[in-house]
């Protein structure tokens, strides 16, 4: 996204129109963008990782393109600009955090209404909105976190009102009250402490509020250097320290889950209630037709399970917080072994990310098709790594181009392993050493592309032929190496059709990956008829959870 220019006068004192109000919202995500790594370095709460800053400012990135996409269609209004918003982050928001920050911009939705400026009585009664809708979302409020902020926000807002001062010292005082309130947060929440920081989510929002107030006055934030309130070294500082990683790792977090749902009627309440005894960190969202869950889980399978009692599931995701916890105490581990190489992933799936952290993977990148990572996630992780030098495995054609355009960016260099599917990818991964140098690991990477087939099943959302195969819709059906090659009624049948083709009787091992929508039991009888009805190869039955189909299979 283009940076705006900054207007070459301040916006008026007096009152914000809808133009004004989404130019501050776009310099609030190019700010927090270009502090991404220092956010996610501050990241212990709820679960010590490294992902805040990568979470806050991907949501605020969709707020700040549906907005320029709406000034660009000529709908210039503050309603409309403060719609979209709401519904953008909504759609977009990663983690705990940006889950909480879409919350927030539900509430100066509402606070907007039908207004065509916002002045100070107008932004505080926003404000007021937006802490009201943040709350009420989460299960169980923490206090020392973003939350906090947002509260201290609405209550500097209301200050400022009664003492008649006008938008530009409203926004003085919020951020010099916000970076008090960043300040205080090892106080209020004892594992901030602990770590010797401050939250990372309230840091966050103590960027894009410095955004806004910079824009408002006129001031370009290209540059601009927000320093950590409270942590004078905060350019250099080595944290959290190594008792805390060291307890940090050992304990199980499970998984931070995302559902998005529509056609639900059943009352929120409920719904948090419900979640709340299945994990933490739970915050739920209703928006007109769509309902968003977050949670951290144990299980997701039951969550999923749950979750199709209230409507029609849309979306999901789920992210192994032990990894994730795993990757950030590496990363900030000082007595670690040094990595030569650091190895990239994207994966698909909790079994799928594991099997690639198991074979050396420093960092993970949930993706595939129709979910394909931005250039900006990429680079996060490039970032990220504790190696100078990276192999990039983008396991899926379609994120090639954005994997390229990433390792531009870098100062970092990089070298992508051109792998197309995930099975590839694994294969891969098997010759990955992390005291190797780059260009030897990338020969030899490269060079077993080609020694692993792949296959897959689906199933078939609409009637079609496709390479010579009818397919009813319903069916199930099977393709080698992207090549549809069967359609039938049971996975059993495309399951044995794919095994006993001539062209993979070379094989001497068959691995099927199980998929999200497929049960345990159901894989298990599966694996126990192809077993018996293929004695010549040895098969592997791994419980991979990625998303786009139900087996993955591998012939070696």
């Amino acid at each position: 996204m283009s940076t705006l220019s900054p207007k070459s006068a301040n916006k008026s004192t007096h009152r914000l129109t809808g133009v004004d109000f989404g130019e501050m919202f776009i310099a609030a995500y190019e700010l927090i963008n270009a502090h991404i790594n220092l956010v996610n370095g501050l990241n212990v709460f709820p679960v010590p990782d490294g992902d805040t800053g990568t979470n806050m400012a991907l949501t605020m990135k969709a707020v700040a393109i549906a907005i320029k996409d709406s000034l660009d269609s000529g709908s210039r209004e503050l309603h409309d600009i403060s719609t979209v918003m709401a519904r953008a982050s909504l759609m977009e928001a990663r983690g705990n955090s940006g889950v909480i920050l879409s919350q927030f911009f539900k509430g100066i939705s509402e606070g907007v209404g039908g207004k065509d400026f916002l002045g100070v009585v107008d932004w505080t009664t926003c404000m007021n909105k937006a802490k009201l809708s943040s709350y009420s979302a989460v299960g169980n409020p923490v206090e020392g976190t973003m939350l906090t902020v947002i509260s201290e926000v609405s209550n500097q807002a209301q200050k400022s009102y009664e003492s008649d001062e006008n938008l530009e010292q409203l926004f003085d005082a919020t951020c010099e009250q916000i970076k008090n309130t960043v300040k205080k947060t090892p106080s209020m929440l004892p594992v901030l402490a602990e770590a010797g920081v401050v939250d990372a989510g309230a840091y966050g929002l103590d960027i894009i509020f410095e955004g806004m107030r910079l824009n408002m006055k006129g001031v370009s934030v290209k540059g601009v250097d927000v320093a950590v309130p409270g942590m004078k070294n905060y350019k250099s500082f080595s944290l959290p320290n190594k008792l805390f990683l060291e307890r940090s790792v050992n304990k199980d977090y499970g998984f931070c889950a995302q559902v998005l749902i529509s056609d639900n009627m059943t009352d929120i309440e409920e719904i948090k209630k419900a979640v709340g005894k299945m994990g933490d960190s739970v915050v739920v969202i209703n928006e007109a037709t769509m309902l968003k869950v977050h949670v951290h889980v144990a299980s997701v399978e039951k969550l999923l399970e749950y979750a199709g009692t209230l409507g029609t599931i849309e979306q999901h995701s789920a992210d192994d917080m032990d990894t994730q916890t795993g990757e950030f105490a590496a990363s900030h581990n000082e007595r670690m072994e040094p990595e030569e190489t650091s190895l990239i992933v994207v994966v698909d799936g909790i079994g799928i990310s594991q099997i690639f952290v198991n074979l050396g993977a420093c960092q993970t990148i949930y993706g595939g098709p129709n979910n394909s990572p931005s250039v900006q996630e990429i680079l996060a992780k490039i970032e990220l790594a504790p190696s100078d030098n990276i192999i990039f495995l983008p396991n899926d054609k379609n994120i090639l181009l954005t994997a390229e355009q990433a390792a531009k960016l870098t100062k970092k260099t990089v070298e992508i392993v051109p792998t197309e599917t995930l099975q590839q990818g694994i294969n891969c991964a098997l010759d990955f050493n992390n005291q190797q140098e780059l260009q030897r690991n990338a020969k030899l990477m490269i060079n077993s592309i080609g020694t692993v087939k792949g296959a897959e099943i689906f199933l078939a959302h609409r009637s079609t032929t496709l390479d010579g195969v009818d397919v009813a819709e319903g069916d199930f059906i099977g393709n080698i190496d992207g090549r549809l090659v069967i359609s039938a009624p049971t996975i059993e049948e495309v399951l044995c059709e794919l095994i006993g083709m001539e062209d993979n009787q070379n094989a001497e091992l068959v691995t099927l990956y199980r998929g999200a929508d497929l049960t345990e039991g159901g894989s298990t009888s599966h694996y126990k008829t192809i077993k018996s009805k293929f004695p010549h190869f040895e098969f592997e039955l791994i419980n991979g959870g990625q998303s786009h189909c139900i087996y993955m299979i591998s012939f070696e």
